[in-house]
């Protein structure tokens, strides 16, 4: 029987332990869920504060006198390429934003040194930046239009001998990177667009209008 009991007392003795030792960790729990509640609450307002500070530096850049040259350096940025309908919409973005701008309030230049550093500095980025991407389409533009001005060239000297020479046409590949083919089409159409009868045989079409209208009328 004391075995037993003492089997019992050292199994209360346990559950006891136990119970106190969860008893322990709900004050515990309920600690770390009130911190987690704080953590969110704190990241919340971080985010609000945060937002706060860009609503009030972008209402700063808006208001800045080189606003108008920002934006319009960043249009033309995105003009670069673009199709002419695109383009049509970026001038008109440009000058709704500049009719709002110019009825609301501005600041001046040195009210804020580190602001109009900021400006200018970006300003500068976007215009090289620009640069940097107009440099490829304006180099295909030159191309193709010096391209066009030798097929120009050789099809106006071709008409006169009504031939252009193999070794012109092979160069002329050679030079603007088209293949024989294309080139050879190339003065078919532009034979066809610029051909103009020669005098004789002008003469000889009215010759035979008119002479055979004054046979059969006689």
């Amino acid at each position: 029987m004391e075995e037993v009991y003492g089997l019992m007392s050292y199994q209360e003795q346990v559950q006891q332990q136990t119970e106190v030792r969860q008893k322990r960790r709900i004050p515990t729990v309920f600690g770390s869920g009130s911190s987690s509640n704080n953590n969110n609450n704190n990241n919340t307002s971080s985010r609000l504060a945060e937002d706060d500070i860009s609503s009030a530096n972008r209402a700063k850049i808006m208001s800045h006198p080189l606003y108008p040259k920002l934006l319009q350096a960043y249009i033309a940025c995105q003009k670069v390429g673009a199709p002419p309908d695109i383009a049509n919409l970026f001038n008109e973005i440009f000058r709704e934003n500049d009719f709002r701008r110019r009825s609301s309030a501005c600041s001046c230049v040195g009210d804020d040194p580190e602001l109009d550093q900021f400006m200018e500095t970006y300003c500068e980025m976007l215009d090289r930046y620009r640069s940097d991407l107009a440099k490829p389409f304006d180099e295909a533009t030159m191309f193709f239009s010096n391209m066009q001005t030798q097929l120009s060239d050789l099809c106006n000297g071709a008409s006169v001998t009504n031939h252009t020479g193999e070794a012109d046409k092979i160069a002329l590949a050679e030079s603007t990177g088209l293949d024989q083919k294309q080139i050879n089409n190339w003065f078919i159409n532009q034979r066809k667009r610029h051909w103009k009868p020669s005098e004789n045989m002008q003469f000889a079409v009215m010759d035979n209008l008119y002479g055979t209208s004054f046979i059969v009328n006689n």
